[in-house]
């Protein structure tokens, strides 16, 4: 069977897997739905965050969060990226494109792209806002060390110029494009720019005409240009995203039960909870080597973000050179049995500035524990009854079964301290220990 000759990546920011048309929503995307008929669909995908800066780590290293080293806007990837593999043991041409600002190379999302793209000019025609003051304006604090640039950007003509330099020159390559336009805060500048119609789709800022202007002018155009050069039957495409989102004037027209108004503020979209409608982020994967039997299917069963990136190293036939153990595992066996493993699913935001503080949550299929570090406070969901997760078990979980949420809360517990992996910690000097011993010693901290 072939393998994949390239590989194109397109994370979504801010887009829930139920609005897209494989999912069975009414509004379509015909080339994201034209993948999917060459390829698989999974319905429940886990991610590992809420947080952008934080769940794009989880993607692309395969590891959960405490393990990639990324829990806040503040610190930089540890383990090594999917490109990163690709360049090394593949030799592959790499371009990344980055609209995000607290997920580009200030936390070294850049590693092992030969190229990459990211905004850096505010007041560019293609982007609509600089990075701080975005983030002001949804209500979180920030500081110096914020990775902070301008967001934006589609990425259209990078894409395109890339795709036919690589055909011209015989090259496979990976090319990754992380969309922020989804994202709540772009439906004015979009509609100021005329790329979405004033009126048009306007229900939660204009969400399902991004999702549609994304799927046209984004997805649209690689494939194109993918047939253009003869690279598309060959190509291992992915269309997933970071994380989903409230859309609560949608989901809870008759009040918040999730958010506390002054989390929320006015906007329409938001996603700082570890509830299923900012977990659930869609999945579509085609490639030259898919098993057979799972093509043009939607396989059911839980499955988590972690699970993508060592997917696609099995794909690309290079799983066997992981250097760091993953916390993923591959999903072609799942497309084999056409149902996902169902294994645990771990989620944190544990930026305790931002939205409802610090909080961790254990999925399996049919049950939810989340808990809020930050306020003491503890939920428990029986999915299968309460798919919105109105109803919280929490009294009935600490009467019937103690010990197991015990074991609940001591693996959160672990989790909470779990350092990042892949790190090459730095060897202190001899010289430099026995200076600090005899400074210790000169304090009375050392009697011996």
């Amino acid at each position: 069977m072939k393998k994949p000759k390239c590989v194109y990546v397109f994370q979504f920011d801010e887009v829930r897997a139920d609005h897209l048309s494989v999912n069975g929503y009414y509004r379509r995307q015909k080339n994201i739905e034209e993948i999917a008929k060459q390829g698989v669909v999974f319905s429940t995908v886990i991610s590992g965050s809420s947080y952008t800066g934080a769940a794009t780590p989880i993607l692309w290293t395969g590891m959960m969060g405490p393990h990639t080293g990324v829990r806040d806007p503040f610190h930089v990837v540890c383990p090594p990226l999917l490109q990163e593999y690709i360049k090394k043991y593949l030799g592959w041409a790499t371009q990344g494109c980055m609209s995000q600002s607290v997920a580009g190379s200030g936390i070294g999302m850049n590693n092992g792209f030969d190229i990459f793209i990211e905004p850096t000019d505010p007041n560019a025609p293609d982007t609509w806002g600089d990075g701080v003051e975005h983030w002001q304006w949804l209500g979180v604090n920030v500081d110096g060390r914020f990775h902070a640039k301008p967001v934006g950007k589609r990425y259209v003509d990078e894409n395109i110029e890339f795709i036919k330099q690589c055909a011209k020159e015989g090259k496979s390559f990976y090319l990754y494009n992380q969309f922020y336009e989804t994202h709540t805060g772009s439906e004015e500048y979009l509609v100021r720019s005329g790329r979405i119609k004033e009126g048009e789709m306007p229900e939660n800022a204009y969400y399902d005409a991004k999702i549609k202007l994304a799927d046209e002018e984004v997805i649209g155009s690689v494939i194109a240009t993918l047939k253009e050069v003869g690279y598309y039957d060959d190509a291992l495409i992915v269309i997933t995203g970071d994380h989903g989102t409230t859309l609560r004037h949608e989901c809870w027209p008759f009040g918040d039960y999730i958010y506390d108004p002054v989390d929320l503020g006015d906007l329409p979209n938001t996603h700082s909870s570890l509830y299923d409608v900012d977990l659930k982020i869609p999945l579509i994967i085609k490639s030259p080597n898919l098993p057979p039997q799972c093509i043009g299917k939607r396989i059911d069963g839980q499955v988590r973000s972690i699970d993508i990136m060592p997917t696609i190293m099995d794909l690309l036939g290079i799983l066997d050179k992981v250097e760091v153990p993953l916390d993923g595992e591959s999903l072609v066996p799942c497309m084999e049995k056409l149902r996902g493993h169902g294994k645990r699913a771990y989620a944190e935001t544990v930026w305790s500035a931002y939205g409802m503080g610090a909080r961790q949550a254990l999925r399996e299929e049919n049950w939810k524990y989340i808990r809020y570090a930050s306020s003491m406070y503890e939920e428990f969901f029986d999915l299968k009854k309460d798919p919105l997760e109105q109803n919280n078990l929490i009294d009935r979980l600490k009467f019937h079964a103690p010990k197991w949420l015990q074991q609940l809360r001591e693996q959160c517990n672990d989790l909470y301290r779990a350092e990042p992996k892949g790190i090459v910690r730095r060897e202190m000097p001899e010289e430099e220990k026995k200076a600090i011993e005899a400074r210790l010693r000169a304090l009375g901290y050392i009697t011996e």
